[in-house]
């Protein structure tokens, strides 16, 4: 049986690649101070670092739900987001993976 993350990324590489870049890319060198390992420069926005964000049916694809769903998360505020816009809402990598991990459940033998 393959993990949540494993069959994203077999059903739609790019999602998981694009929030597997955005966390390597958050690793920073002490010697430089913002300069970042993998050789990519940051995208800007006004001098701003801009995130990667997933829109809604990326966002449910990644958590393995129905856009319906992530709307009830989303509406009973289990869920962080951001709203750039009237409707357009955009989800954080991260925020998506804190949920994952707050549904945790732990095996009998992992209790100590």
């Amino acid at each position: 049986m393959t993990s949540r993350k494993e069959s994203v990324s077999l059903r739609r590489p790019g999602i998981y690649k694009a929030c597997l870049k955005e966390h390597e890319s958050h690793k920073v060198s002490s010697e430089k101070g913002m300069k970042i390992e993998s050789g990519k420069k940051p995208r800007t926005t006004g001098g701003v670092r801009r995130r990667e964000l997933l829109s809604t049916p990326e966002a449910a694809e990644y958590l393995g739900i129905t856009p319906s769903g992530l709307k009830h998360l989303r509406d009973h505020r289990l869920l962080s987001f951001i709203k750039p816009g009237h409707r357009t809402c955009r989800y954080d990598c991260k925020d998506l993976d804190a949920y994952l991990s707050r549904c945790r459940v732990q095996a009998s033998w992992e209790k100590s």
